[in-house]
Formats: structure tokens, C-alpha cells, sequence
């Protein structure tokens, strides 16, 4: 009987349950955005906020509203303009106020799992790579957050798409990266002392 760790079933085992337990979390991912992505409703109230700014860019209304006494307290907008530039052109239509941004941001969960991969596999095999794409698109609140209308996986892939870019550039131009200097957050010992 052979007992080398590739060859038997008991050896396998932690690989086996592994590809289970992806498959199972796909399924659920998988379900979770067929469900989400049609619901002409918010899924929870930061979906509804984030949407009625979208919608209030797309008729035309200040994105930043001068905020007084009598005001909404409530009604400010903590996020950058660019999320609601790309989607308020998209959501001034009755039937998209929540479709075509929870879209975008599936389309955001995309991009950033390719970036992992990418970025995962310039040190990496191919197997790590998929397995460290495969944690992050695994996590319930990644994918939780994925098919709603949030700034954060369009902001995500935005944050990876710049590393990656400086991986590259860094790549081309035969550049390496540098350690920062022993002592750069530290002061001289010089410039420290009393006189």
C-alpha cells in the first residue's frame, strides 16, 4: 500500500475539503447576487443613501449641499464624486436606481480578484494565486458588499488597479524597490541632544 501524501484519499483530504467548501461559497455567492442584483429595493439603509446621491447627481441637484439648522442632519455625503459621476448618468431611469450600480459594482469584484491574481502572481505559482484570489472572493462580506450599491468594490479595484500599475511601471523601467533607509522616522541623534 502506498501511503505518499499525493496518492491516497486521507492524504488528499484537507485539499478535497477545501475545493468543497469554495464550491459551496461560490454556490452561495452565486445565489446571493441573483437574488440582490434584481431587488428593486435597498438590500440595507447605506445602499438607499448612496443611491439617493447617485439619483440626486443624475437630476441635476448639488452633489455637496450647503448643510443648515433647518436641513435633513442626516442628509450629507461622506464619499469622493467619482462613484457618483460613473453612476448617475446610469440611474435616472426608474428600473436602475439600484440594478445597473449593484452591476457596476459586481464589475468591481471582478476587477479586483483579476488584480489579486496579477498581483498574486508575479510572486507566486499559479495554485497560490488562484488560492489567494479564491480566500478573498470566498469571504461572505466581500461578496456581501459586492452586489450592493456601495462605493467600497469599485473604490477597492480602483486602490489595486494603482498598485498594479506600479508594479508594472516599476517592472518596465528596471527600477527595484527600496527599503526605506534605517532611521528615516528617526532623528538624528545630533539634532536631538540638549545644549
Amino acid at each position: 500500500m502506498n501511503l505518499k501524501r499525493g496518492n491516497n484519499l486521507i492524504g488528499r483530504l484537507p485539499e478535497l475539503i477545501s475545493a468543497v467548501l469554495l464550491v459551496y461559497l461560490a454556490i452561495c455567492m452565486l445565489r446571493h447576487f441573483l437574488l440582490t442584483i434584481p431587488f428593486p429595493y435597498p438590500v440595507e439603509y447605506a445602499e438607499g443613501v448612496v443611491a439617493n446621491w447617485s439619483l440626486r447627481l443624475s437630476q441635476g441637484l448639488l452633489l455637496y449641499p450647503q448643510i443648515g439648522p433647518e436641513d435633513i442632519p442626516w442628509l450629507h455625503n461622506p464619499y469622493g464624486p467619482l462613484w457618483f459621476l460613473i453612476t448617475a448618468p446610469l440611474t435616472g431611469y426608474e428600473q436602475t436606481v439600484f440594478m445597473i450600480p449593484r452591476l457596476l459594482s459586481v464589475f468591481g469584484f471582478l476587477i479586483c480578484c483579476f488584480l489579486l491574481y496579477r498581483l498574486s502572481r508575479r510572486d507566486l505559482s499559479i495554485s497560490a494565486a488562484l488560492c489567494a484570489t479564491a480566500i478573498f472572493a470566498a469571504s461572505p462580506l466581500v461578496w456581501r458588499y459586492s452586489a450592493m450599491v456601495r462605493v467600497d468594490m469599485m473604490a477597492l479595484a480602483f486602490s489595486l488597479a494603482s498598485v498594479f500599475l506600479m508594479e508594472k511601471a516599476i517592472h518596465y523601467t528596471g527600477r527595484t524597490r527600496k527599503p526605506a533607509p534605517d532611521g528615516l522616522l528617526q532623528t538624528n541623534s545630533n539634532e536631538s541632544t540638549p545644549e
